[in-house]
C-alpha cells in the first residue's frame, strides 16, 4: 500500500511538473502531457541511478531555486502590503484594526 501511495505522489508531482513546463513554453494542447511527464521521471531516475556524488549537485541545485523563488515571493507580499496604507481597512478582523485613540 505504500509503495502504490508513494507511486501515485510520484506520478501526481511529474504530472504537476509537466504541465507547468508546457505553460511556461506555451504549449496549450495537452497531449504533450503524459510524454513530459514521462521524461520528467526517467530524467530524475537516471540522475539517481548516476550515484549520490553525480545527484548531489543537481539536489543542491533544486533546493536552491525553491528557496530562492520562495524568499522573492515573500518579499514581493511585504513590499505589496507595504504599499498599500489602508490594506487593514480592507480585511474585516479584530486582530488587524487600528488601534482607538
Amino acid at each position: 500500500m505504500f509503495l502504490i501511495a508513494k507511486s501515485a505522489s510520484a506520478a501526481t508531482a511529474a504530472l504537476g511538473c509537466a504541465g507547468y513546463l508546457l505553460n511556461v513554453f506555451g504549449v496549450s494542447d495537452r497531449t504533450f502531457l503524459i510524454s513530459t511527464a514521462l521524461d520528467a521521471v526517467v530524467l530524475l531516475i537516471s540522475i539517481v541511478l548516476g550515484g549520490i556524488h553525480r545527484s548531489n549537485p543537481v539536489n543542491i541545485t533544486i533546493v536552491s531555486v525553491t528557496q530562492t523563488s520562495t524568499l522573492l515571493e515573500i518579499e514581493q507580499s511585504f513590499s505589496s502590503i507595504a504599499t498599500k496604507s489602508d490594506w487593514r481597512k480592507k480585511i474585516r478582523s479584530p486582530f488587524l484594526a487600528y488601534p482607538k485613540s
